[in-house]
């Protein structure tokens, strides 16, 4: 997976191998979370937060920032520096907005292994 190799093809590989169902989900599973995940939230956009004509303004410039292709991480260092708030921060980077919200109500089941399974995993 570190190799940018698809999750498809190690699941299939570890299939093949003979490697129990349990060492597959331990090594996938939160894989597959995030891309479901990943996947509602494009189904689902989040909604456009109500701004002032202040906050489009500087919506606007910070959108204009990465049109321009100032790496995102340099536009938030200048929101950051700016005092922008968060609804700015939500109108300019959603996908930010969207995974904060995920985080808050991701909840994650522990898989518990062997000693054995864990260094063939």
């Amino acid at each position: 997976l570190k190799m940018r190799i698809p999750p498809e093809a190690v699941e299939h590989k570890m299939t093949r191998d003979g490697v129990q169902a349990k060492i597959v989900e331990a090594v996938l599973g939160a894989l597959r979370e995030d891309s479901v995940e990943q996947e509602n939230q494009a189904i689902a956009a989040p909604p456009k937060p109500n701004l002032s004509a202040e906050d489009e303004e500087q919506v606007t410039s910070y959108r204009k920032m990465l049109k321009m292709m100032i790496p995102p991480e340099a536009v938030r260092h200048k929101m950051k520096k700016d005092g922008a708030s968060d609804r700015v921060a939500a109108a300019v980077f959603p996908e930010d907005a969207a995974a904060k919200a995920a985080q808050s109500s991701n909840s994650v089941t522990a898989i518990v292994l062997t000693n054995d399974q864990e260094q063939l995993a």
